[in-house]
C-alpha cells in the first residue's frame, strides 16, 4: 500500500435553496393570500476520521468534493428539503488545513471525530414569512445563502510525530535504508495508523545505541500525552520500565510474580526475583565491585514443577516453595507471588539478594 502524507482537495458547500413565491385559491382572500414555503438548508462539507483509513491516498487523486443545494420551497407553506451532509473520510492524526490562509482549521485525534469544514448555505424564506397587516401579498421571497468553499490541506501527521524527518523522500527508501532508529520510528507510526487506545511496545530500544534510545522514549512519552494512549512497555531494563511506566510487573518462567507501582518496586522489592534483578544492576557508585549474578539457570514455563518456578535459585526457599505453587497475594497497593512474601519484606527492602 503506497503511503501518502500530504494531499489538497477542494470543497464546496451547497446553497440554500430559495423561499417560495405562492398564493393559495381561497375564497374572500385577497390574491388567495401567500403560502410560500421555505428553501433547503444546503449540504455541509464533514471532514471525518476513521478506523479503517491509513493513508491519503484516495484524497490524492478525488480532489472535488461537492455537497448538494437545498432543495426550494413549495406552494402550500412547504419547506424545501435540507441536502445531505458530504463526508470526506481521513486517517486519525489528520490536520486540516486552510490552504489559502495557512489556518488549522482542526487536528483530529482520535476515531470518529469529526470537523465542519465547509458550511452549507440556510435555506432563503418563502413569501409567507412577509405577510402584514399591511403588506397582505408579499410577490417577493428571499434566495437561499450561498455554501462555503474553499481549497483544504490535509496533513498526515504521524511522520511527524514520530520524528522521521523529508517524510517524502523517506516514503520511497527500502528498509536497508534506514537506521535502526529511524525503523523504529516507522513501526511506531504504523501502530499508530488505526487510532489505537493501546500501544503495544516490545522491546522498542533493543539493538539501539543510547542516543537513539532516549529520543525513541522521548516520542513515546510525548504521543501518550497527545494521543491519550495507554501504553504497555515491555523490556528487560529495569531503569527504563521506572522512567517510563507507572507501575511494573515482573515476570519469570511465565508467570507475573510481582506487580508494584514503579517507584516503590526499586525501593522495596517483595519478591526474590526482583530482588535479586535490581542487585545486578551496575552502579557508577561501585564501578569496581563485581557485578551480582543470580545463581542457576533460568527454566522453561513448562518444565517448572509442581512448586515455585525460582525455588531452584531462590536463597529463600522452603519445602513448601518446591512443592507447592504460589498464588499471587495483596500487600498493599503490590501483588506478589511468593508464600514468605510478607515475613521476607524487610530483608528484601535492603536491595539485598539471597543466594542459594
Amino acid at each position: 500500500m503506497k503511503f501518502i502524507d500530504e494531499a489538497k482537495i477542494y470543497i464546496r458547500a451547497g446553497h440554500g435553496g430559495r423561499g417560495c413565491v405562492s398564493f393559495r385559491r381561497e375564497k374572500f382572500v385577497p390574491r388567495g393570500g401567500p403560502d410560500g414555503g421555505d428553501g433547503g438548508k444546503g449540504g455541509d462539507v464533514v471532514v471525518r476520521t476513521s478506523a479503517s483509513a491509513r493513508t491519503l491516498l484516495d484524497l490524492k487523486y478525488r480532489q472535488h468534493h461537492f455537497a448538494r443545494h437545498g432543495e426550494h420551497g413549495k406552494g402550500s407553506n412547504r419547506t424545501g428539503a435540507d441536502s445531505p451532509d458530504v463526508i470526506v473520510v481521513v486517517p486519525v492524526g489528520t490536520v486540516v488545513k486552510d490552504a489559502g490562509t495557512g489556518e488549522i482549521i482542526a487536528d483530529l485525534t482520535s476515531v470518529d471525530q469529526e470537523v465542519i469544514a465547509a458550511r452549507g448555505g440556510r435555506g432563503g424564506q418563502g413569501n409567507a414569512k412577509f405577510a402584514t397587516a399591511t403588506r397582505q401579498a408579499p410577490r417577493f421571497a428571499q434566495p437561499g445563502e450561498p455554501g462555503e468553499e474553499k481549497t483544504l490541506l490535509l496533513e498526515l501527521k504521524l511522520l511527524a510525530d514520530v520524528g522521521i524527518p523529508d517524510g517524502e523522500e523517506r516514503l520511497s527508501a527500502y528498509p536497508h535504508q534506514l537506521s535502526g532508529g529511524l525503523l523504529q520510528r516507522v513501526m511506531i507510526a504504523s501502530a499508530l495508523a488505526s487510532g489505537p487506545t493501546l500501544l503495544l511496545a516490545d522491546e522498542p530500544t533493543t539493538a539501539l545505541d543510547v542516543t537513539t534510545q532516549a529520543e525513541v522514549m522521548r516520542i513515546l512519552a510525548h504521543l501518550r500525552r497527545e494521543r491519550d494512549l495507554a501504553m504497555l512497555f515491555i523490556t528487560h531494563n529495569l531503569e527504563l520500565a521506572a522512567a517510563t511506566c507507572d507501575r511494573t510487573a515482573v515476570m519469570y518462567a511465565g508467570c507475573l510474580v510481582e506487580v508494584q507501582q514503579s517507584e516503590t518496586l526499586h525501593e522495596r522489592p517483595l519478591h526474590p526475583y526482583t530482588s535479586g534483578l535490581l542487585c545486578a544492576r551496575p552502579s557508577i557508585d561501585h564501578a569496581a565491585r563485581r557485578l551480582f549474578v543470580i545463581p542457576g539457570r533460568p527454566v522453561a514455563a513448562f518444565d517448572a514443577g509442581p512448586g515455585c518456578a525460582f525455588a531452584p535459585r531462590c536463597g529463600y526457599a522452603q519445602d513448601r516453595c518446591r512443592s507447592e505453587k504460589p498464588h499471587n497475594m495483596q500487600i498493599g497497593d503490590a501483588r506478589v507471588a511468593c508464600h514468605r512474601a510478607e515475613e521476607l519484606q524487610g530483608s528484601l527492602a535492603s536491595g539485598t539478594a539471597a543466594v542459594a
